[in-house]
């Protein structure tokens, strides 16, 4: 018992700390400066928030210059790339160029963080198609989910899937990586103070605005924390993928939206 609250305390500190006050106030300023854009602020605010708990980390380990045979150093600027896809996204009158955004940004995190090294002997090629196709596994079905459900269930669950995936990868791989989904979980956590206080369709909107952040920076930590070591612990996966559960939920909805037409 001592030892994992020790784990724990290893897992959530300094940095994780650090990540959650800064998301919280950013979003709180987010809202206070510019409320009718607050949509389109938010996914760079959760992006920024990693960012900050990113800088508390070791340089020697976290450094800002990504090297290949480090892929978990790309994680802040899959973040931002992500943030930057989801606020064109939110301006976009078009459908069709939203999920572009959307795809497009998955798609650019799933080849940067492609390792050097080869993992269950597949190709880079093959890594990448394997990289995309989860990612898109996270961000697309929270996309389609019906709006009553993509506000405050949506951000509590974003909050609680890197949480419960810094834990298993402090217990299985290491606290080091741990504290990339520590701090991944610190920045929803904030923004989902903030966010879930809003009913309606504005919080259901804001939530779905940040779901490619969170698909880069959860499903990117599970990714690394599952392709360093040899073997992998694939089962790392399955935790950024914990929000679709929602669709247990969404299936009566979508069942009474059918017999309402």
């Amino acid at each position: 018992m001592t030892n994992a609250i020790g784990l724990a305390l290893d897992i959530f500190g300094l940095p994780a700390l650090a990540t959650l006050a800064a998301s919280i106030t950013l979003v709180l300023l987010g809202r206070a400066v510019a409320p009718a854009r607050h949509a389109v602020l938010l996914p760079w605010l959760v992006a920024v928030g990693f960012v900050a708990g990113y800088a508390l980390l070791p340089r020697e380990w976290a450094s800002w210059l990504p090297r290949q045979d480090q892929p978990w150093q790309w994680l802040p600027y899959c973040g931002l790339v992500a943030a930057l896809a989801a606020s064109l996204a939110a301006r976009a009158r078009s459908k069709h160029l939203r999920w572009l955004g959307a795809i497009s940004s998955v798609v650019v995190c799933a080849i940067l963080l492609i390792p050097s090294w080869q993992v269950l002997g597949l190709s880079r090629w093959t890594m990448r198609c394997v990289a995309g196709i989860y990612l898109l596994t996270i961000c697309v079905p929270l996309l389609l989910l019906p709006m009553p459900l993509r506000g405050r269930p949506l951000m509590v669950l974003m909050s609680i899937a890197p949480a419960l995936l810094a834990l298993a990868t402090g217990a299985m791989v290491s606290v080091r990586l741990a504290q990339l989904a520590a701090i991944a979980a610190a920045t929803f956590a904030g923004c989902s103070v903030v966010v879930v206080r809003r009913a309606g369709r504005s919080s259901g909107e804001s939530a779905a605005g940040v779901v490619p952040v969170f698909a880069a920076l959860a499903g990117g930590a599970a990714w690394t924390a599952s392709v360093d070591p040899d073997p992998p612990p694939l089962m790392l996966l399955a935790f950024p993928l914990l929000p679709l559960v929602l669709w247990l939920a969404a299936l009566p909805l979508i069942k009474r939206t059918d017999r309402q037409r």
